[in-house]
């Protein structure tokens, strides 16, 4: 095992430095790994450095089979032979893995992986992932199990240099707040007299995703899982273009659910439908725009018509009403003088009475 430094995460100078304490914060990355009496294991324990671990070794160490142990299978729970190979073709099975070929071997063992984390208050906080094999004449049992307990540190893994039976560790889970997952119907039995209850593989995966990849859909934790496993694929001690990692990466991707398809396909056509539906939106606008501006300049045409016209209007009433006051004076005048008139005539008449003496008076 090479362990690789990462600046972040040098040794302090008290050398208190922890290889397998996690170094992230609000983010889980691998702290430890192990396995026990599993393969050609009897114990062991890899140091993750800030999420980092190199295996090394020559070809047929047993590099990619404990690799794909650790990190495939313990995120999905896949143990089919085109899962556990490292081509992507069937070859070989878990009972030869964990027997190392040797399938009427009665033997019991467990791979585990651990993840930390730090909180917003930088405490550790950890979550143990692991698979519990045992098998008997050729009849593998397994469970995986989650469990916020460490390895050596509130969970046992092993006792007088055996892996612990399942009805142990079923205890500690249930102690530790754990949780075993098994489709081996002889294992329930065992499980149950300790735990309240038990999920399927299929509950396991999906409990590593919703636990330790939120906030990824099961499509999106498919894709990652199916590029991991095509990268074991690739082999480093080779040059690799760039063309061929692209290849190798877009071949991972795993295909569209036909539903999700459908969905797309569906939403595309209404985005489509709306799109069109905006255009004409956006034509009957601008017309209705281009008429409204024309009754402005008819409203703004029409306007100074009557403005004017009452300006005109208005002009021709001063008009009138000038005549009316001349005309109004005039009449007075005359009046006036029509009275004038009548007093000059009366005062005449009495003149000539006067020089006459009256009618009669002879």
């Amino acid at each position: 095992m090479s362990v690789i430094e990462h600046p972040s995460r040098r040794p302090s100078a008290t050398g208190d430095w922890d290889p397998g304490d996690p170094g992230a914060e609000g983010r889980w990355q691998p702290t430890r790994a192990g396995v026990v009496n599993s393969w050609a294991w009897a114990e062991e324990t890899f140091l993750f450095a800030d999420g980092w671990l190199a295996l090394t070794g020559p070809n047929g160490s047993g590099k990619s089979l404990t690799a794909s142990m650790l990190v495939t299978v313990l995120l999905d729970a896949d143990v089919s032979q085109t899962a556990l190979s490292v081509s992507g073709k069937a070859a070989g099975t878990l009972t030869s893995r964990h027997t190392d070929r040797s399938e009427r071997d009665d033997k019991t063992g467990i791979w585990w992986l651990e993840y930390g984390l730090r909180d917003s208050q930088g405490q550790a906080v950890h979550l143990t992932t692991g698979l519990w094999l045992r098998n008997t004449g050729s009849d593998l049992q397994r469970a995986f199990f989650i469990t916020p307990a460490r390895a050596g540190a509130g969970l046992t893994l092993q006792r007088d240099r055996e892996s612990v039976r399942i009805d142990d560790l079923a205890q500690q889970l249930a102690d530790a707040g754990g949780d075993l997952f098994t489709s081996s119907p002889k294992l329930l039995p065992k499980i149950l007299a300790h735990m309240q209850a038990a999920g399927d593989e299929a509950a396991y995966r999906n409990s590593v995703r919703t636990r330790l990849f939120a906030p990824l859909e099961e499509v999106q934790f498919d894709a990652l899982v199916s590029v991991l496993r095509s990268l074991r694929s690739v082999r480093t001690a080779e040059a690799i273009s760039l063309r061929q990692m692209c290849t190798v990466l877009t071949d991972a991707l795993p295909a569209l659910d036909p539903e999700r398809i459908d969905v797309i396909a569906e939403s595309m056509e209404r985005i489509a439908d709306l799109e069109k539906q905006l255009q004409d939106t956006k034509a009957e606008t601008s017309l209705l725009e281009a008429a409204d501006k024309a009754y402005q300049r008819y409203l703004a045409i029409v306007a100074q018509s009557e403005a004017a016209a009452l300006i005109a209007a208005n002009s021709d009433f001063s008009d009138l009403a000038r005549r009316e006051r001349d005309a109004t004076g005039t009449l007075q005048a005359a009046r006036e003088r029509q009275s004038g008139l009548k007093d000059e005539h009366s005062e005449a008449l009495v003149a000539i009475f006067g020089a006459r003496g009256p009618p009669g008076g002879r």
